[in-house]
């Protein structure tokens, strides 16, 4: 990326030329280069004297000299003077300066553009014709570390692809029309599954697909995992407090269904428990 190629103390400096640029403030080459070197007031240090005093006291110095000066932290009133964001009046009172008022203008804006931005849902279009629409499932499952998916219409056959390429620790279904013989199955015999603990519920409530993120995000699926790459359909992430509200049902759902027992042989499943569903 190009980014990459430019060094962070550039970055930062253009940033800040840019931003209160947008508010109405031309910073000088000075207060551009104080900034861009500045991470916040300076801290105390004990300072040998022979580095401010003069060469004869210099020998003394490899004389194991332990004769320091100390110099007192910046406090924040008087970095903010030396960025050139506060000054000093003729009533030695405390103003704010055109380039500070411009900074802090631009520093509330980009806050205020960064929450309005997390508040919304986030909409990824899965197109069966574009290649990609795999890598996006792929990268929302890796997204989502040791979450959990929710999809009714889950096939056995997705199992191995839910075991070898996500993270995913926990999955909920509905009851297939054949049984859930194949997928018990499924988690007996496929290396790993052991770490898939893999619910079934019936519940009237449950008819959405969605993964649910180990940080607590929810994303919407809008076919089932095994329709992906088949139909149309999109990945909506929503926001944070609407993905707080979901996936505190979710988690009910899931702590009410029941579990999924792993076979390794066909005579462990009941007759007529074959498995399989629709999409």
């Amino acid at each position: 990326m190009a980014l990459e190629l430019v060094p962070s103390a550039v970055l930062r400096a253009l940033r800040y030329i840019d931003l209160v640029n947008r508010y109405g403030a031309s910073p000088s080459a000075s207060q551009v280069d104080s900034f861009a070197a500045s991470d916040g007031p300076r801290g105390g240090s004990a300072v040998p004297n022979w580095m401010t005093s003069s060469v004869g006291q210099f020998v003394n110095f490899f004389a194991k000299s332990t004769d320091f000066i100390l110099t007192e932290a910046e406090t924040v009133s008087e970095y903010l003077i030396r960025m050139d964001w506060a000054a000093w009046d003729s009533a030695e009172t405390y103003q704010m300066t055109s380039l500070g008022r411009a900074f802090l203008a631009g520093a509330l804006q980009e806050e205020a553009e960064l929450s309005d931005h997390d508040s919304l849902p986030r909409t990824v279009i899965l197109d069966p014709q574009d290649p990609m629409s795999q890598i996006d499932l792929a990268q929302a499952t890796s997204n989502a570390g040791a979450g959990m998916l929710v999809d009714p219409y889950l096939k056995p056959e997705s199992l191995v692809w839910l075991v070898g390429s996500t993270q995913i620790t926990r999955a909920l279904i509905k009851p297939p029309d054949k049984g859930l013989g194949t997928h018990q199955m499924g988690l007996g015999v496929i290396r790993g599954a052991e770490r898939l603990e893999l619910r079934v519920t019936s519940s009237k409530e449950f008819h959405d697909r969605a993964i649910v993120g180990e940080d607590g995000s929810v994303t919407l699926v809008g076919s089932s995992i095994n329709g992906v790459g088949r139909h149309l359909t999109t990945l909506v992430t929503l926001s944070a407090d609407d993905s707080k509200s979901l996936r505190k049902r979710l988690e009910a759902l899931f702590e009410e269904a029941d579990p999924v027992k792993p076979v390794t042989t066909s005579e462990e499943i009941p007759v007529g428990d074959g498995g399989g569903d629709s999409d």
